[in-house]
């Protein structure tokens, strides 16, 4: 993780994303799936920004120009450590594995910002501008 305190930029380096699925039937597709939901938790702590007409309520950003994601140079290195735990709680001992990898990120994100930096960002995307707010650098509009 590291954070730049004049711009308010973060860069995640590297996830480690330790997983339980109970019997892993495919490993290398729980594996993709996994770095999917890391990259989909990636996007919404820093990037997704979805900005809605307050009288409407409708999507002013509907198109991937406008509503910013992860991309190549966005993307850390994920390490993807499988778990398997035998509970015998139906027939096959599998779990489904991509929620997990998306609800945890985003607040690991967040917790590593914090590490950084000394300060709790309790806004999300942890936009640049809501970084340097969150510094007492600049004030915070949404």
């Amino acid at each position: 993780m590291a954070v730049d305190t004049e711009t308010g930029v973060v860069r995640v380096e590297r996830i480690v994303a330790v997983q339980d699925c109970g019997r892993p039937m495919n490993p290398r597709q729980i594996e993709s799936q996994v770095q999917g939901g890391v990259l989909m938790g990636l996007s919404y702590a820093l990037y997704e920004d979805r900005i809605l007409d307050a009288q409407t309520g409708r999507m002013l950003n509907p198109n991937l120009e406008q509503y910013k994601v992860a991309g190549p140079r966005e993307t850390p290195e994920i390490d993807v450590i499988i778990l398997e735990n035998y509970q015998g709680q139906s027939a096959t001992d599998a779990y489904g594995i991509a929620e997990p990898a998306n609800i945890a990120t985003a607040p690991a994100i967040a917790n590593a910002v914090y590490n950084a930096i000394g300060v709790r960002v309790c806004s999300l995307p942890m936009t640049p501008a809501v970084v340097l707010a969150a510094l007492g650098k600049v004030p915070f509009r949404s």
